[in-house]
């Protein structure tokens, strides 16, 4: 019983620095990484020579991969505590449809097709995060596409699943 009660508090303890760590992560890392990314931005606009925008755009693209690296660990450490999720139904459809509009300046600028036909409505008990990784997916499928390729989304009834 004391081995089992030693156990529960060093568990409670781990789970409150998780906790700390990522506000820490959120607001601490997030804050200054994006005062970082406005100012590349900002001295992108007006630099003239074209060896430092480079440089300044290597800033730019670090700092971006730094908030996206931080996001995703935040939200990891959300999953990571599954029990705190919310899971209410949703159509898929409708999310994957908000993931693709949400991008399409990113399919504009690599000239990229978007194909799909969600037909009728696809509903599951999910957490909303589940956006993120439509997101995540279909900006992957960008990035590593080459220019003026076809993307492909479609939902397929698997009858006790749905397969994206």
């Amino acid at each position: 019983e004391h081995v089992l009660e030693s156990t529960t508090t060093k568990l409670r303890d781990a789970n409150k620095l998780k906790d700390l760590f990522n506000d820490v992560l959120s607001h601490d890392l997030m804050n200054p990484a994006s005062a970082v990314k406005l100012a590349a931005e900002l001295l992108l606009d007006i630099e003239e020579d074209p060896a430092k925008a480079k440089i300044i755009s290597t800033i730019q693209r670090s700092s971006e991969s730094l908030i996206e690296l931080c996001s995703n660990a935040s939200k990891y450490a959300k999953v990571s505590s599954a029990e705190q999720l919310e899971f209410a139904e949703h159509d898929l459809a409708t999310l994957l449809k908000r993931a693709i509009r949400d991008l399409g300046h990113l399919f504009a600028e690599k000239r990229i097709d978007i194909h799909y036909d969600l037909g009728k409505e696809h509903f599951a008990r999910v957490n909303l995060m589940i956006t993120d990784v439509f997101l995540n997916l279909i900006s992957n499928a960008i990035k590593y596409s080459p220019e003026g390729s076809v993307v492909g989304v479609e939902i397929q009834d698997e009858g006790d699943s749905w397969v994206i």
